[in-house]
């Protein structure tokens, strides 16, 4: 029995620092974020490895972007919305007021920016332009911007959950994390639809 109230007494003093990591991820929402932002960034290279030039080239009508248009938007936007939580997120001070607002609201963040329904368009700085020179230099650019979107994700021990952005929608810092991998969800779809179109070139 001697050894108990020691132990006892090193888990209420460990406990004395919740307070300071309230609004941490746990192990399971990094491991729900990593794993999307893994999966859907392995989806995007497999969509495009074995596309022709002809093929990542294709634009499907007039003002419509190709294959190699969308990979060079995630390419651009990756680092501007991962940016979007160091610089905005982190920096704003907590609202309390959108705690409730966006409480349990992960897997509709993720559906609503995914969706292809509702069109928008990207803003200037991220619209494709032919930034790389070719399709191998645009997927290594993205997916360095991916690497340490995940390894932020693996380790930060930012109160995510305690900091918030209002637009597009109101979102935890959390939720903009997954919204990074839905955007790339909605941009595979985009991907899918011109490689279904009528005139997509055969390999």
């Amino acid at each position: 029995m001697r050894h108990v109230l020691p132990l006892f007494l090193v888990s209420f003093a460990l406990g004395q620092d919740a307070p300071l990591t309230q609004g941490a991820l746990t192990q399971g929402e990094r491991d729900r974020a990593m794993s999307y932002l893994h999966a859907t960034q392995k989806q995007v290279t497999d969509t495009i490895h074995s596309l022709t030039p002809a093929q990542l080239a294709y634009h499907a009508g007039p003002g419509r972007w190709s294959v190699a248009d969308c990979l060079e938007h995630l390419a651009l936007t990756e680092s501007g919305l991962f940016a979007m939580i160091t610089q905005q997120v982190m920096k704003s001070p907590p609202a309390p007021d959108l705690a409730e607002v966006t409480k349990g609201k992960d897997d509709q963040v993720m559906k609503m920016i995914a969706s292809r329904d509702v069109k928008a368009k990207a803003p200037e700085m991220f619209v494709p332009s032919n930034k790389w020179k070719t399709t191998a230099e645009t997927l290594a650019a993205f997916r360095a911007a991916r690497k340490t979107t995940i390894a932020y994700v693996e380790s930060t021990p930012d109160a995510l959950r305690t900091h918030y952005v209002r637009q597009p929608m109101p979102m935890d810092g959390y939720q903009v994390v997954l919204m990074i991998g839905a955007h790339t969800e909605r941009h595979l779809a985009q991907m899918k639809e011109v490689i279904a179109s009528t005139g997509f070139p055969k390999p």
